[in-house]
């Protein structure tokens, strides 16, 4: 929340009014003080929090992440071997790079047909 300037000075005014001149001096310095101490034990407040809550928290979520990691480390091995063995690559006739899959990633040619001997056109 902002308050501007012409705000500012109506808020005066009206305090000026309610509390009169002599007093307002010593009104707004207590009003000073009680908003800096609200604030200091506010941020107390706050990292008594994070110390006896969320730090303790985010430690027990680090060791279930850590765990399930461990857990899921030998089944993403076995996955990657197995794509990895699933995937035929050929070299392109009409670029030379490397592809997979029916068309060359780079020129686009289709893969050529690999006939087996005495297998006729």
């Amino acid at each position: 929340m902002h308050i501007g300037v012409g705000e500012l000075i109506v808020v005066l005014f009206v305090a000026m009014l309610v509390i009169g001149p002599d007093k307002l001096p010593e009104t707004m310095r207590k009003l000073g003080r009680g908003l800096h101490q609200l604030q200091t034990e506010t941020r107390k407040l706050t990292d008594a929090v994070d110390a006896d809550v969320a730090e303790p928290l985010q430690e027990s979520v680090n060791q279930v992440n850590s765990g399930l990691q461990d857990a899921l480390h030998p089944v993403r091995k076995k996955t990657t071997a197995a794509g990895t063995a699933a995937v035929e690559t050929w070299i392109c006739p009409s670029c030379g790079n490397k592809a997979t899959g029916k068309f060359c990633n780079n020129c686009g040619a289709e893969k050529p047909e690999i006939r087996q001997e005495g297998e006729s056109l």
